[in-house]
């Protein structure tokens, strides 16, 4: 999918442009970082952490860039190409935010915020499948849920957009206020998984409402008394266990490979595969989205009896016995290590649950801080961390100084060493995530151990 920001829209956010620009002009998006552009993006260089990132225009280009956003008071660089179009502003953050409200006015789509802790992007996920073949639903995966990301999102839009979803970090409160007066959402759904609900993170997602309008819909847990208690400006409809609540959970049994649950209004009983069984209230607040923007209940549970690991960025990588191996489907830079390890921790009723980490876990930070951050979210039901290689080294380095008696882990210098470990793990019934560049030498171990 791409944007069409055309001619006339970039005409309205900027007056100077150095280089070729015809009125046949089309770009597909835009992209803060040189080394994400994608062929026919304009790229947008801001001064940030000190560092001005007009110096990387040449790796935009030749990355793909059709064109670039330019600081009035930044020199053009000599070597830039006449074949790249310059658009010469004041200031490039404040023209991209101008050129997504006139965007956002142009295409104008159903604007739905998810907006909690790593678990929104599970929500967000279920909740595209429920739309999807009811409405045009735009919404990318991004390393970071931040204002950048947003704006990003809103301009790869296409004009045919019926829905476009933002999913909202809501870790910071200024992060949730400024994507919520940027997106001004008519939908905001806030999800926290029960693990996160510290009085903090539950405030900020409340921010959201600041950039929405009275006519606007929050969906929220009813269960917390904080979300109960708040006096809202917009209209509330509440999901959860809570017999109140509009979307109240009447009765969920799982048996077997399925769970069966019911909500107190809808004539239907919906069920899902059982590795789903910790997901009933967060699917709950995506039935309500869904039903609250006119879906058929038919549908939704015809959707929810399909749904599979891969509808949230999980992929099983194979079964031996009672366990399953999974890995994360996103990009391999764009893999989000709180998320993998949050469902690592909430699929399915196994006792047992591990993390392996192998050469080729990667991530957008400096890869110590980016495996002390992995190690630092690892936490009960987590029972297990095994390490494998060099680049992982930071992470059992990591767990080592957080001294958990609770949790079994060790390091491992080279595959070989790790073989029989690995196999162990696989025999015993588990729930494993694998985080790493060799998932061949998974298959095999599992292609091995199903032929005994």
């Amino acid at each position: 999918m791409m944007g069409h920001l055309d001619y006339h829209l970039i005409k309205q956010v900027c007056s100077e442009v150095h280089g070729s620009f015809p009125i046949t002009f089309t770009a597909k998006g835009i992209s803060f970082d040189a080394n994400k552009v994608e062929p026919g993006d304009i790229y947008v260089p801001i001064d940030e952490h000190g560092f001005d990132s007009h110096q990387l225009i040449e790796a935009a280009v030749e990355a793909g860039a059709c064109a670039t956003f330019w600081k009035k008071s930044v020199s053009l660089s000599p070597s830039l190409s006449d074949d790249i179009t310059v658009f010469v502003v004041e200031d490039p953050m404040v023209a991209v935010k101008q050129l997504a409200e006139i965007y956002l006015v142009e295409v104008d789509p159903v604007k739905i915020a998810v907006v909690g802790d790593e678990t929104r992007i599970a929500a967000k996920k279920v909740l595209v499948k429920l739309l999807t073949d009811t409405y045009n639903v735009h919404g990318r995966d991004r390393a970071t849920a931040d204002e950048k990301s947003v704006l990003e999102t809103i301009l790869t839009m296409p004009l045919e957009t019926d829905a476009l979803i933002c999913d909202v970090d809501a870790r910071t409160q200024s992060k949730v206020t400024k994507i919520g007066e940027l997106l001004t959402p008519s939908i905001s759904l806030i999800v926290v998984d029960d693990e996160g609900e510290e009085e903090a993170l539950l405030r900020h997602t409340a921010f959201i409402e600041d950039g929405m309008k009275a006519s606007g819909t929050i969906i929220v847990k009813g269960d917390h008394v904080y979300f109960r208690s708040r006096e809202w400006k917009t209209d509330v409809f509440f999901y959860g266990e809570n017999q109140e609540n509009m979307f109240h959970i009447e009765e969920s049994v799982c048996h077997g490979e399925t769970c069966t649950f019911s909500i107190k209004g809808i004539r239907l009983t919906f069920q899902l595969p059982s590795i789903f069984s910790n997901h009933i209230k967060l699917i709950t607040s995506t039935i309500a989205a869904s039903v609250h923007l006119g879906i058929d209940a038919d549908h939704i549970k015809t959707s929810l009896r399909q749904l599979n690991l891969r509808d949230i960025e999980l992929a099983e990588i194979g079964t031996v016995g009672g366990t399953l191996i999974v890995c994360d489907t996103f990009g391999e830079r764009q893999f989000r290590a709180e998320y993998g390890v949050k469902m690592l921790k909430q699929l399915g009723a196994f006792q047992r649950r591990v993390l392996i980490i192998d050469d080729g876990f990667r991530g957008e930070k400096g890869e110590k801080m980016f495996h002390e951050t992995a190690a630092s979210l690892v936490a009960a039901p987590i029972s297990d961390v095994l390490t494998i290689g060099d680049k992982a080294f930071w992470v059992a380095e990591a767990l080592k100084r957080r001294d958990n008696d609770k949790l079994n882990y060790k390091h491992y210098v080279t595959h070989s060493e790790a073989i029989i470990p690995l196999k162990e793990i696989i025999e015993k019934t588990s729930l494993v995530l694998y985080r790493g560049a060799n998932r061949e030498l998974i298959k095999q171990l599992i292609k091995e151990l199903n032929r005994h």
